[in-house]
This record gives structure tokens, C-alpha cells and sequence, in this order.
């Protein structure tokens, strides 16, 4: 069960930080399509 628990615990944050770079993609892939809009509006 030790063995279990220590597998599910080093996957975890694994899993986490791989979902928060996927986010921080989206969030970044939007910003800089909102910033290219401003600049293209202002331009």
C-alpha cells in the first residue's frame, strides 16, 4: 500500500503541472491574439 501511495503522490503534481503549462498556453495564445487586436486597432 506504501509503494501505492508513494506512485499516486509523485504523479500527482505531475498531472497538476502539466494541466496549469496547458492553461498557461491557452491564457498566453489569447493574450497575445488580444494584444496583436489592440495593436492592430491603434495601428
Amino acid at each position: 500500500m506504501a509503494s501505492f501511495n508513494q506512485t499516486y503522490v509523485s504523479v500527482i503534481p505531475i498531472a497538476v503541472s502539466d494541466s496549469a503549462v496547458d492553461s498557461f498556453m491557452k491564457h498566453l495564445s489569447v493574450l497575445c491574439s488580444a494584444i496583436r487586436k489592440s495593436l492592430r486597432i491603434s495601428g
